[in-house]
């Protein structure tokens, strides 16, 4: 379940999921995140999801936990982030509507469109997801939700 939570004076949308039985069953994680188990099982390493926070121009730093980003195709050089980004309206309203937005292309043709991009102004990551809207505005009422996984390694005992 998706919230949003005041930050610096900004509202953006947090991610609030409640885990106790899923630690129970498989000694997840605990804070931080959804949890995908990935192979191997015994190696208790999981893939959590980060907020990505935005600013007005939806533009944001790339922040891990803790771990290191998932790379969704090893095989490309660089890492290659798995993300989720949406557009939604009238978040938290009975009549909330969101938008699924694609990776941008090569040619940003797709917009609107994420994409991660170097920048060196970032602090603990040379790197930033902004939403390109190719001139199309945003729709009205309009929040940001984006998340990208980073693996994580937990224990029964709590956290990684």
């Amino acid at each position: 379940m998706r919230s949003l939570v005041p930050l610096a004076g900004m509202m953006i949308a947090a991610h609030v999921v409640v885990r106790f039985a899923i630690v129970i069953a498989i000694g997840g994680c605990v804070g931080g995140g959804d949890l995908v188990q990935t192979p191997p099982c015994s190696a208790r390493i999981y893939a959590c999801d980060a907020a990505v926070v935005l600013d007005e121009t939806e533009h944001g730093c790339l922040a891990v936990p803790r771990g290191a980003w998932v790379d969704a195709d090893p095989q490309t050089p660089g890492t290659q982030y798995d993300c989720s980004v949406s557009d939604v309206q009238r978040y938290g309203e009975a009549d909330q509507a969101e938008q699924i937005l694609p990776a941008c292309d090569v040619m940003e043709s797709n917009a609107p469109c994420w994409r991660v991009v170097p920048d060196a102004t970032c602090p603990e990551e040379p790197a930033a997801l902004e939403v390109v809207r190719a001139g199309i505005p945003p729709p009205v009422d309009n929040q940001v939700s984006a998340y990208c996984l980073y693996g994580c390694a937990c224990s029964i005992f709590g956290g990684s």
